[in-house]
């Protein structure tokens, strides 16, 4: 007995009926516009972390000059006053003195001394030059490894002498 209500397994539908529930199915996927709360709290996140770091980057009014990070008055041992909810949600971004505000890089003596050099080789025949010379520098540091892996190695001479002096 069959129900006369259920759709049979093997009927099959025109082409047209089945193409047209074939494109509502694609459309219900391609625009799934629904909110659910993943995609709530990732935006949440992401507004949170935005505010906090504009927040934290922002620069601060100072109230009084002793506050103020460029005071060149401001002795560098006297300690700087960050606000206590920097402090607490980012303690990395605050400054204990003023010699933690000091630009490491900007003071940073291979670094000028690696662009000083590059002005120097700017054409090139300065490059090919300082090639040469650094293909001579490891040459003669070849040579003076060899010699002195010879020096450190004594004679076999001197070897069978003291194997005689032993006996």
């Amino acid at each position: 007995m069959s129900d006369l209500f259920a759709p049979q397994a093997n009927a099959r539908q025109p082409d047209s009926t089945y193409l047209a529930a074939l494109e509502k199915r694609l459309k219900a996927v391609k625009d799934k516009e629904q909110i659910d709360s993943k995609t709530i709290l990732k935006d949440i996140k992401s507004l949170k972390n935005d505010q906090l770091f504009n927040f934290l980057t922002e620069p601060e009014k100072p109230t009084t000059s002793w506050e103020t990070f460029d005071d060149d008055s401001l002795p560098e041992d006297k300690p700087i006053k960050p606000s206590i909810i920097r402090q607490k949600v980012a303690p990395q971004t605050c400054a204990i003195n003023k010699n933690e505000l000091a630009h490491i890089l900007k003071y940073d003596l291979s670094q000028k001394l690696f662009d000083f050099y590059n002005q120097l080789d700017e054409s090139q025949a300065d490059r090919k030059e300082s090639q040469e010379i650094l293909q001579e520098l490891k040459e003669l540091a070849n040579v003076l490894e060899h010699q002195k892996l010879e020096d450190s190695e004594p004679n076999e001479e001197t070897k069978a002498d003291e194997k005689t002096k032993d006996e």
